[in-house]
C-alpha cells in the first residue's frame, strides 16, 4: 500500500529532487517512489505556481499635490491649506460647528 503525502512533504521532495542532480527516476527509486508519483507532483507544482499568485505589472497616476483643499457645506465654503497641523485643524473644525 502507497504512502500519502501532503502537498507540504511533496514540495519538499520536489525541492530535494531539484538539487540532487539525479534523473526523476533515480531519486524516486532512493525515496521507493513511483517516477510517476513524482512527475506528477512536479507537474502540479508547475501549474499551481503558473497559475496563481503571479503579479500583473499596472500603472497608477501621479498623486496631483494641492497646495489647498475646500469643503463645502451648505452653500459656505472654507479653503484649508495642505499643511494645516491637527490642532489647526481641531480649532478651524470648532469654529465651524459653532
Amino acid at each position: 500500500m502507497s504512502k500519502q503525502r501532503s502537498r507540504a512533504q511533496a514540495r519538499a521532495i520536489i525541492e530535494r529532487f531539484e538539487r540532487s542532480g539525479l534523473s526523476q527516476r533515480a531519486f524516486a527509486e532512493q525515496l521507493g517512489l513511483s517516477k510517476n508519483t513524482l512527475a506528477f507532483w512536479i507537474a502540479r507544482e508547475r501549474r499551481d505556481s503558473n497559475s496563481t499568485g503571479a503579479l500583473v505589472p499596472i500603472s497608477t497616476p501621479s498623486p496631483q499635490v494641492v497646495d489647498s483643499f475646500e469643503l463645502e457645506i451648505d452653500g459656505a465654503v472654507l479653503r484649508v491649506p495642505r499643511d494645516v497641523t491637527a490642532d489647526e485643524w481641531s480649532t478651524i473644525r470648532e469654529a465651524w460647528l459653532s
